[in-house]
């Protein structure tokens, strides 16, 4: 029996006020015009609009598309969200170049949105071999590394096992962007003279605050054999130089212990202002927690955080604050625990100190009922307040084991998650295929967040739209840093936004890659709000030197606003 849920929502609702908007913002006024949500009454009767995708694959252009891998970003700055897809490759065969497209967010019939292949015009494909070849890539993250308004693009390489590639050349790479979406490659050889490093995952950062983006990348086994001889490779730290070139500095900043990485992330679990990296174990070990000291270095308190409680089989942790208790949470994505002891959980986040919570202590409820086999092979997930009640749900994507199947879980006001997958109209996309990636995201900027499921198989990817979620209301933001001294970084990566509702508050962070194999999300971030027609105030925590705010008063909803730090 499929499980069924019941969730009490008590939402707080305010009545409608004057409207004051920052004259520090800009907005789209699409909705001006828009009937206000009646204000209902406040009780325990109160219900969540129902969830409900609806598969758009084919009507948006991407059947022939695969999704292996995949990152989502504006690369051409016209404010809607483009796809970045890798297929499947074969290391052994040599079947590994010309894997990567680039597919354009344009629009489409009847005031739709659609998606072109742009991959040809883009560059994206060029080699330091001065071929047209191709060149051997991965994965992608984006994140604007010369402050001049557009995301560029970390291309990272991956090969399994050295024992069985024919090594073709090709490194880890940076490509960058000329504001339109075309790529080039950059002068900096700094990732590409790293020689082959196995990467598995990278994420963006500013870890000084400098303004400048700084890359965090982690790598896998650089030989594996399965057993004792297994050679590892170090997780990397690269500083920006301010130009858009990069240094090395993981040695310097303490980042010295070596481990198969298969999954990493950046989010400020202790809430000071500077980020803290995690780094998944490949059932080596414990997965390492570095604490960012604010000078520079980098202390491990996996111990004391208890992040490395158990031995990790570990494919990545995926931040937010799921809870709405203003610290950042992580879900850690299990590919299958110890000797399949355990299997992915939250980890509950209380003074930076973890608790982690699953299915054995009632947190995440209902998959048994969905599928009651064993659950080995979770490879991604992602956080989506998919019906805008300001209550993050959750998704997990299983396969390469036993079970091909996805798993949509919502979330109760008491946080637990219920599995309801045939009832949110996910079920179909279980079919026998493998799901991969899955990765939140507004592709028609609605209100609402979709969600892209690539699989690990070629010509295979879907778009599922969310029909439901803009029932509530919604706010979205665009931040900007200025990219100058004692500023922000221009993608504002690392910048926390805070919207507060009567007692109720809500926030989220800027990420640029986190989790195995960097499905990025856009930078553009969305709240549900409920049936509130406005937020009392909206501020943001600036990564920069200063750790500056910024707050406007009296927000209206159902907009979608580009804050530009002061």
């Amino acid at each position: 029996m499929r499980a069924k849920i019941s969730c009490l929502v008590l939402l707080v609702i305010l009545l409608v006020t004057s409207i004051f908007i920052s004259t520090m913002i800009s907005c789209d006024d699409d909705d001006d015009d828009a009937t206000p949500t009646p204000t209902p009454t406040i009780g325990p009767t109160a219900t969540p609009q129902p969830i409900h995708f609806t598969e758009v694959t084919a009507e948006v252009g991407l059947s022939q598309a695969s999704g292996f891998y995949a990152a989502i970003a504006d690369v051409n700055n016209d404010g809607y969200p483009d796809l970045l897809l890798h297929e499947p490759m074969n290391e052994a065969t040599g079947d590994v170049l010309n894997k990567q497209f680039l597919y354009l967010n344009v629009p489409g019939d009847n005031n739709g949105r659609k998606f072109v292949d742009f991959t040809q015009e883009s560059g994206i494909r060029a080699n330091r071999r001065g071929t047209d070849q191709g060149r051997h890539s991965s994965l992608a993250v984006f994140a604007d590394v010369d402050n001049d308004g557009d995301p560029d693009m970390f291309s990272g390489m991956y090969f399994h096992r050295l024992e069985n590639y024919t090594d073709l050349g090709d490194r880890n790479d940076l490509l960058l962007n000329d504001g339109s979406g075309h790529f080039s490659l950059a002068p900096d050889l700094v990732f590409f003279d790293a020689g082959l490093v196995n990467t598995s995952g990278a994420t963006f950062l500013d870890y000084d605050l400098d303004g400048h983006v700084d890359l965090f990348i982690g790598n896998w086994f650089l030989d594996y054999h399965g057993g004792t001889n297994d050679v590892f490779s170090q997780d990397l730290l690269y500083r920006n130089n301010g130009d858009g070139s990069f240094t090395d500095v993981t040695n310097a900043v303490g980042l010295n212990l070596i481990q198969p990485t298969y999954g990493v992330a950046m989010a400020d679990t202790n809430g000071d202002g500077y980020p803290d990296l995690f780094a998944g174990n490949y059932c080596r070990g414990k997965g390492y927690h570095w604490l960012n000291n604010g000078n520079g270095t980098f202390s491990e308190i996996g111990a004391s955080s208890n992040f490395s409680e158990f031995i990790h089989c570990s494919w990545g942790a995926m931040p937010r604050d799921f809870d709405n208790d203003g610290d950042e949470d992580l879900f850690e994505v299990y590919v299958h625990g110890y000797n399949n002891k355990e299997s992915s959980r939250i980890l509950v986040n209380n003074n930076n100190v973890f608790t982690w919570e699953g299915a054995q202590e009632g947190r995440i409820l209902g998959r048994a009922d969905e599928d009651p086999t064993l659950h080995n092979g979770d490879h991604y997930g992602c956080w989506i307040d998919a019906n805008n009640d300001g209550l993050p749900d959750f998704l997990i994507t299983e396969c390469g084991y036993s079970n091909d199947q996805l798993y949509f879980f919502q979330q109760s006001p008491d946080h637990i998650l219920h599995a309801c997958t045939a009832a949110v109209g996910l079920s179909v996309l279980n079919n026998g295929q493998p799901p991969h990636p899955a990765i939140n995201f507004d592709y028609d900027l609605d209100g609402d967040e979709d969600l892209l499921i690539g699989y690990a198989s070629t010509h295979c990817v879907a778009l599922m739209r969310n029909d439901h979620g803009n029932s509530y209301n919604w706010l979205a933001f665009t931040l900007q840093g200025l990219g100058t001294q004692g500023k922000s970084n221009k993608s504002a990566v690392g910048a926390k936004v805070v919207v507060t509702i009567g007692n109720q508050v809500y926030n989220q962070t800027v990420y640029a890659g986190n989790g195995h194999f960097s499905p990025q999300t856009p930078y553009r971030l969305t709240f549900g709000i409920g049936q509130a027609s406005k937020a009392d105030s909206v501020t943001v925590h600036w990564p920069n030197t200063n750790h500056t705010t910024q707050t406007l008063t009296d927000v209206a909803a159902n907009k979608h606003y580009v804050i530009v730090e002061q």
